[in-house]
């Protein structure tokens, strides 16, 4: 069963749903869809281009006019992603828009939460751990710690048509705190808290 929405909580306006457009970020999809629809609230839904590395091998690099072609196809490939995305909302009751920008996911996501007025932003983690997560850092985390509003985080495990236990987590934003709230357990049971900025 999906546990309901708090009912202690503002209207939702504008929510922001980043994809990375796997298969993974299809729960956190499912979870922003249900969230805009009860709302009313017009989903935006955003796809970053990370920066190309560039591709060595032996003496060879790749020329620019190469990594232009990679992120122009980049784009184009997200561009169509993100238009079926606004489809499926679509179907579903639920206005959506995309954005596409360019640039570190965790950086974009905050910016266009700021410059969208953006009121909740619902986004899947991927769970990475050990070395991946040392590496690559996690982008739900830093999202989570510069964001201008709460965010919504919907681990890998979760269910599109529901939530598993202990896998949906609300974090609601505060001036020096954030607080989180296990949502598995039905609205506003505590869980955890996590120091943000």
């Amino acid at each position: 069963m999906v546990p309901p929405l708090p009912s202690d909580r503002r209207r939702i306006r504008r929510l922001l749903h980043p994809s990375d457009l796997s298969t993974r970020s299809e729960y956190a999809f499912a979870e922003a869809v249900r969230w805009a629809k009860a709302d009313r609230a017009v989903l935006l839904l955003l796809y970053v281009v990370g920066p190309l590395a560039p591709i060595v091998g032996g003496e060879y690099v790749a020329s620019p006019s190469l990594f232009s072609e990679i992120n122009r196809a980049l784009c184009d490939g997200a561009k169509e992603s993100l238009r079926r995305l606004v489809a499926r909302a679509t179907e579903c009751g639920v206005r959506g828009e995309s954005v596409l920008m360019q640039g570190l996911p965790a950086d974009q996501i905050v910016r266009a939460a700021r410059t969208r007025d953006v009121d909740l932003i619902v986004m899947g983690t991927h769970g990475r751990t050990g070395l991946l997560r040392l590496i690559y850092g996690s982008t739900a985390q830093e999202v989570v710690a510069k964001a201008p509003c709460p965010v919504l985080l919907v681990g890998p495990s979760a269910r599109p048509r529901g939530v598993a236990r202990g896998h949906l987590t609300a974090v609601r934003g505060r001036p020096g705190r954030r607080e989180a709230n296990d949502l598995s357990n039905g609205p506003g049971v505590p869980s955890f808290g996590v120091n943000g900025a």
